[in-house]
């Protein structure tokens, strides 16, 4: 059903649940459409917090990935955990983050973006007087197949 945290695919047995990842940019940064990274929470508001706190210090715009992963695809290898900087490694959520690390090129149902942008209000005299976050849901249908 719509909003459950698992499921699993018509095709197999595998077990399949929700992730999210928050990404920002600064001017001229693009995103990574061949690729989304192994960064991503079990806790959308994990995601939109990470989007948003680098809005607040000079990001530009932030995004933040919906889908699904299977369990297969969760990195399990302490090695590769470590080596790539995984925050949860040795047991330790330290920030509470619920991250789930993918393995790099795992598939990643992709069903949504939220876009963030910074519009920013300017003085006559060119100085910035404040700044303002737009938001913008987009879901997909059909969901897309990308790669962690």
């Amino acid at each position: 059903t719509k909003g459950d945290a698992s499921m699993t695919s018509p095709l197999s047995n595998e077990l399949f649940f929700q992730v999210h990842r928050g990404l920002a940019y600064h001017r001229g940064e693009k995103t990574n459409k061949g690729a989304l990274g192994m960064h991503w929470s079990a806790t959308p508001w994990h995601a939109e917090e990470r989007a948003s706190r680098h809005l607040r210090y000079g990001g530009h715009k932030g995004e933040v990935w919906h889908g699904t992963a299977s369990i297969s695809a969760v990195e399990t290898d302490t090695a590769r955990l470590k080596e790539r900087g995984y925050a949860g490694f040795e047991g330790k959520d330290p920030l509470g983050e619920k991250e789930v690390p993918l393995k790099e090129g795992a598939p990643v149902t992709v069903t949504g973006v939220t876009k963030y942008r910074i519009k920013e209000h300017r003085h006559e005299q060119g100085f910035i007087t404040g700044t303002e976050t737009k938001r913008r849901e987009r879901r997909f249908n059909p969901p897309r197949e990308m790669k962690a």
